[in-house]
């Protein structure tokens, strides 16, 4: 007879977490646990062999896909998963050290623009940057038509200077 792999024994679970894979971050619901992988749910399960990121509170779960149908999912992670923890976490929670669980400070006391305001005060900086147009345009056109008009006056000029400094020389 072959010689079958026995299956770990799975825990059966129905615990929200989030997903992040190359689409971004989404809401999963996890099924069940065994100690080297996940069964979760998902309105849009990644593909066969995608890597992923699994967290609720303080635990986070990487691991590959290795199946995939009708809405659910399996994973093999890359290190042993504590059912018990992932069962005691909140999904609330975060680490102290995940910066994305606080807000930051800048943009926290930043005061909120309403859009009416945003709107007009982009207007007006367009319009400043129309009119800085205008004024380089206008000021390059000066510069090239008195650049002309020098060059024009020399040329027109010349023969009345030539005959100036003849006359001077007699």
């Amino acid at each position: 007879m072959g010689s079958f792999r026995q299956r770990e024994p799975r825990r059966a679970v129905h615990l929200t977490a989030r997903l992040r894979c190359d689409a971004g971050w989404s809401d999963v619901i996890i099924r069940n646990v065994s100690t080297r992988g996940l069964m979760l749910e998902s309105h849009q399960p990644p593909a066969r062999g995608t890597f992923i990121e699994v967290r609720r509170g303080h635990s986070c779960i990487v691991g590959q896909v290795r199946w995939s149908r009708e809405g659910r999912f399996g994973i093999r992670s890359q290190s042993k998963i504590d059912a018990d923890q992932l069962l005691a976490e909140r999904p609330g929670e975060t680490g102290g050290n995940d910066r994305r669980a606080k807000p930051r400070d800048d943009v926290a006391l930043r005061p909120r623009i309403s859009a009416d305001i945003q709107h007009h005060r982009s207007r007006y900086f367009a319009r400043l940057a129309e009119w800085a147009v205008v004024v380089i345009a206008v000021a390059f056109g000066a510069y090239v038509l008195a650049t002309h008009a020098t060059s024009a006056l020399s040329r027109s000029l010349l023969p009345a200077r030539s005959a100036f400094e003849g006359s001077l020389r007699d």
